[in-house]
């Protein structure tokens, strides 16, 4: 009876552990994150506001949540206008991001030999990736040069995400600047709001910090959602680099050709980036009314 007992314990431990890897796995690598998840069973769910807890609500099973985020100890994702966070075992997240049984495909007939096609670059390659829009002037530029903040480190942004956007706001920032900081909650709000609804938008921090590991430090602090030009790579952006103004905060809208569309600098006025924030708001709406 002892060893059946341990035998058990240890057969439920290793499901564990091989459960823990799977979430690791799915949360390590956005492209498995499934679109929305169902929960399964009713479940209290933390409210996050601002990128922080601010309460707690009740869920019930069958409600579904559009996924912003997968990690380790929850599922993060919309709940109407809400966002909320609930644990992974509560939601069909496992099966959703199960791989496909593997089958024994029938062996390939032969195909006649043809030339080698000469193998594209890898710019070209990953631009020949992308949806079925040709990729915009601003995409192009930011190919290969844009990260993400996901479980606290900066892994690459897929361009492919910038898919259908046509108006970017440039944000030229740092965190060792006072009225940064101060903006910063205000501006990921307004970041939320505006992406809830048009999806068309899209920010993109340009980092005025002193080295690699500040931005890094900047992005987490503030709970940055939006992708960054790699720290090495803001030389490289030249196009986008000259949009700054003579200080910071400076947010810059611009549309998908690079077009300037507003600016927290005007000729010699300092406007600031609640403008810009103004202008993208009638901008927006104007593009998606007509």
């Amino acid at each position: 009876m002892l060893r059946f007992t341990l035998i058990l314990l240890v057969g439920a431990w290793l499901a564990g552990l091989a459960r823990a890897q799977t979430v690791d796995q799915i949360a390590a690598d956005p492209q498995q994150w499934p679109a929305e998840v169902t929960v399964s069973v009713s479940t209290k769910a933390v409210v996050i506001k601002a990128g922080a807890p601010a309460g707690v609500i009740l869920i019930g099973a069958g409600r579904k949540l559009a996924v912003t985020g997968v990690a380790p100890d929850g599922v993060t994702g919309k709940l109407g206008a809400t966002t909320v966070k609930v644990a992974v075992e509560k939601t069909n997240l496992l099966a959703l991001a199960a791989p496909p049984p593997r089958e024994n495909p029938a062996p390939a007939a032969p195909q006649p030999a043809a030339a080698a096609a000469p193998a594209p670059g890898r710019n070209e390659a990953r631009l020949a990736e992308m949806a079925h829009e040709p990729p915009t002037a601003i995409q192009s530029a930011l190919l290969g040069r844009l990260v993400t903040l996901e479980n606290g480190r900066l892994r690459p942004f897929d361009i492919r995400k910038l898919n259908g956007v046509k108006f970017y706001g440039i944000m030229f920032s740092a965190g060792w600047c006072g009225p940064c900081r101060a903006f910063a909650p205000h501006l990921l709000e307004s970041y939320r709001s505006l992406k809830s609804l048009y999806p068309e938008f899209e920010l993109v921090l340009m980092s005025n910090d002193h080295s690699a590991d500040d931005m890094l430090a900047y992005m987490r602090e503030e709970n940055m959602p939006w992708p960054a030009v790699k720290f090495s790579e803001r030389g490289a952006v030249d196009e986008l680099r000259r949009l700054g103004g003579s200080g910071i905060p400076d947010l810059v809208l611009i549309d998908s050709d690079g077009r300037v569309l507003a600016d927290s600098f005007k000729g010699g006025d300092y406007l600031g980036p609640d403008s810009v924030l103004d202008a993208a708001w009638r901008v927006l709406k104007q593009h998606r009314h007509g």
